[in-house]
């Protein structure tokens, strides 16, 4: 009985507190939050795993833990309590605790370039100390935001004009897409990724607001065939690569260095993953609709307003006295990062992996850096 008792706690130490694997190695275990094949776990975190053995030599290496263990509802409870030593953390399901994360989140209409607003969002949110400090009160460190691709209208009927998108049932991937279907005449719901397929099928919902890759991850192909190409914005709320500051802090600076390249890899495949997605979907049997002229003028002109209403959330929601300056900030910093991106190919993981370490993490003290 006491040797069962001894082998399940050996057992349970090694689970909580890292697995060493050989001398000086360190194994840490990291969740994406995401099923296999949805691009926030590959290429985003396999991109990761990969990176980190490869720059380590194999001493600091990361162990993928799957949905049975890490999912995006409990991310942050799995690093508090050291289940998780690195997790993908959607701060929108957790707003009230990064109200100046949360900021930029609602500037999705902001976003017409993935990778540049993966480089706009993280230059941001690492030069934004209050944002910093919101992390560091929750133990837990921030290394990244991989943006998604434009979200477009995937829908089961032909969607082009102002008058076919009136009152049409659309789920919705967060509050500024909410908006944006609220301030065209749709009407959003709140319907979960999970119950989207079914809810399209059954005539529930007349479609989605996503990015084209969500055909294929979610099959929609099958039952929304019609995919509107208005540019509507990018969902960057996360942090995927969120290290638990207790792990943090017990790495060496060599171990840190390997860390955070690793983790500006896995934002740069992240944009690059939905990029290749987005291609990918022209091989299945979709019809891609031009918008018409006024579904065009409208969406220019919502957002057009998006800096206003990020603002006033800001103020009354958040409660940032300098949120005007700080949507300012973030506002120039998407303009600096469409041009240091430009048309080059999206797909490219290494080129922006490599702007990300030049343009941001190579100016960031990371001794200090999330004490």
């Amino acid at each position: 009985m006491k040797s069962t008792i001894l082998a399940k706690a050996v057992i349970i130490a090694g689970f909580m507190g890292g697995c060493v694997t050989a001398a000086s190695a360190l194994e840490l275990r990291a969740g994406s939050g995401g099923p296999p094949t949805h691009p926030s776990n590959n290429p985003t975190y396999t991109t990761f795993v990969e990176k980190l053995n490869e720059l380590s030599g194999g001493t600091l290496t990361a162990r993928p833990m799957g949905l049975e263990v890490a999912t995006l509802a409990n991310a942050i409870s799995n690093l508090q309590s050291g289940v998780l030593d690195v997790a993908n953390v959607l701060t929108l399901y957790f707003a009230a605790d990064f109200p100046h994360s949360m900021l930029v989140s609602e500037l999705a209409t902001l976003g017409s370039n993935g990778q540049a607003m993966t480089g706009a969002v993280t230059e941001y949110i690492m030069t934004c100390e209050p944002c910093i400090a919101e992390f560091a009160a929750k133990g837990i460190v921030y290394l990244g935001t991989g943006s998604t691709s434009p979200y477009n209208i995937i829908s089961r009927i032909p969607i082009r004009s102002l008058a076919d998108l009136k009152g049409k049932r659309l789920r919705s991937g967060g509050a500024p897409f909410t908006r944006w279907a609220e301030g065209l005449g749709a009407q959003p719901a709140e319907v979960s990724f999970n119950e989207e397929y079914e809810s399209i099928a059954n005539g529930l919902l007349d479609g989605t607001i996503a990015p084209p890759i969500n055909i294929l991850t979610g099959k929609l192909y099958e039952i929304a065939p019609y995919i509107t190409t208005v540019d509507i914005g990018t969902f960057h709320s996360a942090s995927n690569f969120t290290t638990r500051q207790q792990t943090w802090k017990k790495l060496s600076p060599e171990q840190r260095e390997w860390l955070v390249t690793a983790a500006s890899w896995g934002v740069a495949a992240h944009g690059a993953g939905f990029a290749a997605g987005d291609l990918k979907v022209r091989d299945v049997k979709v019809e891609f609709l031009e918008p018409a002229a006024d579904l065009v003028e409208a969406n220019l002109a919502f957002a057009a307003k998006a800096k206003e209403a990020a603002t006033e959330l800001g103020i009354s929601r958040y409660k940032i006295e300098n949120a005007s300056a700080e949507v300012e900030r973030f506002a120039t910093l998407v303009e600096k990062w469409n041009g240091l991106v430009g048309d080059s190919d999206a797909t490219d993981v290494g080129k922006m992996a490599s702007m990300i370490q030049t343009e941001i993490f190579s100016k960031i003290d990371w001794n200090s850096y999330g004490q």
